[in-house]
């Protein structure tokens, strides 16, 4: 018992030794991080206008868009990824995304954008230029209907926009071409066999004023709105 009780006395001293201070003056990596603001990449309740973001406005981050009504919203700088919630009757259009474009619970939304994958859900009345590298994921969506958008056909090509390019592995044709149109409770199948086969190219930021760019889409929007009337 003895030795045991020598052995339970050293390790309680032990424990109300005094610790050493923390060296609060050490650096480490995610310190090191800047800070993000989110705000800064959100577009959320514009109603009746426009949003414009040019490039630098981003620069890679993430970027969220959502409850937009009556909008027009140009994001129109290199993007991580992009979430799109809840917009009813809005044109959207999109710079290179390395990630996926994901569009939730929208109805009656014209989109046009370059990115990985395009993953719908519970969306009706859609309009898609597509510039994709992988199949668009489809789920519980109606009245879904897609073209293809290319190089010069959205934005403008420019030379100082061009190192924030996004390229598929495949050239296509010389302009949007519409290659569906399906209405029904079998879109997620049929969709993406359809959305498969779009014509690709190559889609590159404007890295204009805003108002030039965006005469620009609007010309492209009004130009290919005929087909899909």
């Amino acid at each position: 018992m003895g030795a045991v009780q020598r052995k339970l006395t050293m390790f309680t001293q032990a424990n109300y030794l005094p610790r050493e201070p923390c060296d609060r003056s050490k650096a480490y990596s995610w310190d090191a991080k800047p800070k993000v603001d989110a705000s800064n990449y959100t577009v959320e309740n514009a109603v009746d206008t426009t949003v414009t973001k040019c490039s630098g406005n981003v620069n890679g981050q993430q970027f969220v868009i959502r409850n937009c009504h009556n909008a027009s919203l140009y994001i129109l700088d290199h993007i991580n990824s992009v979430t799109i919630d809840d917009c009813v009757n809005c044109n959207i259009v999109l710079g290179p995304t390395q990630g996926s474009v994901f569009l939730r619970n929208c109805n009656n939304v014209r989109l046009a954008s370059a990115c990985q994958q395009l993953r719908a859900r519970d969306c009706s009345a859609v309009d898609s230029w597509l510039c994709c590298s992988t199949q668009p994921s489809i789920e519980s969506c109606s009245e879904m209907r897609f073209g293809s958008v290319l190089g010069g056909a959205l934005l403008g090509r420019q030379a100082a926009g061009q190192q924030h390019g996004f390229r598929t592995g495949h050239e296509g044709s010389a302009g949007p071409a519409v290659v569906f149109e399906y209405m029904g409770t079998n879109c997620r199948e049929t969709c993406q066999q359809v959305a498969a086969r779009l014509t690709s190219g190559t889609h590159y930021i404007s890295p204009q004023e805003p108002e030039t760019t965006k005469k620009q889409i609007e010309a492209a929007f009004n130009t290919t709105q005929g087909m899909f009337s």
